[in-house]
């Protein structure tokens, strides 16, 4: 059978010429590949969680939660707080935590939603990324607990201490 025989057979039993389908497929494989899609990704977190040693010179050491981004470190508020024995609850969906420091009339509370502290009647604003939340816990930038409450936190990345 010579090559015209061969492809008039073929295009016989396809039904369609077969240069016609050639095109079609690489038309269909050009759209393919040109098509520019966007993928979105679950955003990861730019942080990573770790326990950190809390020591408080004649109270002790302890290990509690901490978020570590660079060489900042943010603490668990409610951690820190249950550590020094300082009365905090935190709300249920860990976007507050309120209580008292030292007296019943000092109280405090730490709001993410506005971003802010508010301690013995003094509102303190804070800076954006100040305070993360992640599923299990709200964390606050540890020189914001030397401004606001007087707790000097100096954070040694190599010890992984505070």
């Amino acid at each position: 059978m010579t090559e015209s025989k061969a492809y008039t057979a073929l295009n016989d039993k396809c039904g369609m010429p077969l240069l016609y389908l050639r095109t079609a497929i690489a038309i269909l494989v050009w759209l393919v590949l040109s098509v520019n899609v966007s993928v979105m990704a679950q955003e990861e977190p730019q942080y990573d969680e770790f326990p950190v040693y809390v020591r408080v010179p004649y109270i002790g050491v302890s290990e509690i939660d901490a978020v570590i981004k660079g060489e900042e470190v943010w603490l668990s508020v409610s951690g820190l707080f249950d550590f020094l024995k300082i009365k905090n609850v935190v709300s249920e969906d860990l976007e507050t935590v309120t209580g008292f420091f030292i007296k019943p009339d000092d109280t405090y509370s730490v709001d993410r939603v506005s971003n802010s502290i508010v301690y013995a009647g003094r509102t303190y604003d804070l800076a954006e990324g100040d305070i993360i939340r992640s599923e299990t816990n709200l964390y606050l930038r540890s020189d914001r607990f030397g401004q606001v409450f007087g707790l000097d936190c100096i954070f040694s990345f190599r010890d992984l201490a505070v």
